[in-house]
């Protein structure tokens, strides 16, 4: 299945021809959008600057480890969103789908004279997932991967004279499954199916991916939130902010709604319940019995016939309420929206 334009055939892998140089493997979930953005910030000052400039503790990383973050202004409203992944000699920010050039120009402005390089490889950035399966670490180049428990992990695999394909991993766990995406340019993503010999079975297509990200309630910046949106409204406190470390762009807002215990609108995943599809959902508001609106459906993927599972931006004080989608057509979908 093509993946971010990527559609190579698999031929039989010659294992004994990869070079794995990392201990540490990554997996990441697929999307079904189409953007994947990547940045790659170098310089012996990154691993400060980053910390400085976003919601997560990137000090405290190590080669091989890497966590989710936001990106935001002054006022902790959200500029971009999606994972920082350390190494030896860089870091790299992925994003899905995310706006590189904008992130890359924000952050480098704020270079001064520290050593610090942004660098976009958005272009001809390509990314397949897999789920994690014992086949998948039975491989060489996911050989010690298998035995480590922590959730969100990266590295590489470097090209060789053999096998011509240098590709970066990420691992992360969404809707409580974890799973493994590995970037590269088009011809790195080529070469890797050919060296590499994995189940298609292994692999999560567009459909399942967006089901898992919507699960998980990740959100795509320009879709779900914006720059209209406060980094708490995601509720992905506990996993993409760290009150502890210290003073970023952004923290003080965000302290302040910590402070307060809760914010008015959040992102939650919605059951809705009715005949329609995705597409006649996205976008509709969300009513309560008066008519009074409380949100709006961002994302969705279809759970069967009679069924929608989807992303929506609700008032908070109406989460636990039954709601109602109405659409164009003038049919109404019942709805509530998950417990987190």
């Amino acid at each position: 299945m093509p993946f971010f334009g990527v559609n190579a055939g698999r031929q039989p892998a010659n294992p004994s021809s990869v070079n794995f140089q990392s201990e540490t493997s990554t997996t990441m979930p697929a999307a079904s959008e189409p953007g994947f953005s990547r940045l790659k910030v170098t310089g012996k000052d990154r691993a400060k600057f980053l910390h400085n400039f976003c919601t997560n503790n990137i000090k405290t990383l190590t080669a091989g480890t890497a966590c989710e973050a936001f990106f935001t202004d002054v006022k902790a409203r959200i500029l971009a969103h999606g994972y920082v992944l350390a190494f030896d000699s860089f870091h790299e920010i992925w994003m899905l789908p995310g706006d590189a050039a904008a992130l890359a120009k924000h952050l480098s402005k704020y270079v001064i004279t520290e050593d610090v390089t942004v660098t976009d490889f958005s272009t001809d950035n390509h990314v397949v997932v897999f789920r994690e399966t014992p086949e998948l670490f039975a491989l060489p180049p996911f050989h010690g991967a298998a035995a480590n428990t922590q959730d969100t992990l990266c590295g590489q695999l470097n090209e060789s004279a053999a096998t011509n394909f240098n590709v970066t991993f990420l691992r992360v766990m969404w809707a409580s499954e974890r799973l493994i995406a590995i970037a590269g340019s088009a011809e790195q993503i080529s070469n890797f199916r050919r060296n590499v010999s994995i189940s298609s079975e292994a692999e999560v297509g567009s459909d399942e991916l967006a089901s898992l990200r919507i699960r998980e309630r990740f959100p795509v910046i320009g879709q779900d939130m914006s720059n209209e949106n406060l980094a708490p409204e995601a509720e992905r406190n506990s996993i993409a902010v760290s009150y502890t470390k210290g003073c970023y762009l952004g923290q003080e807002p965000i302290a302040r709604l910590d402070a307060m215990g809760h914010v008015n609108r959040a992102l939650r995943v919605i059951d809705l319940t009715g005949d329609c599809s995705r597409q006649e959902v996205i976008g509709r508001s969300l009513l309560t019995a008066d008519n009074a609106i409380v949100g709006t459906v961002t994302s969705a993927v279809q759970g069967n016939a009679q069924s929608i599972i989807g992303l929506a931006m609700v008032k908070v004080n109406a989460a636990s309420q039954p709601v109602f989608c109405e659409l164009a057509s003038g049919a109404k979908l019942s709805g509530r929206c998950r417990p987190l």
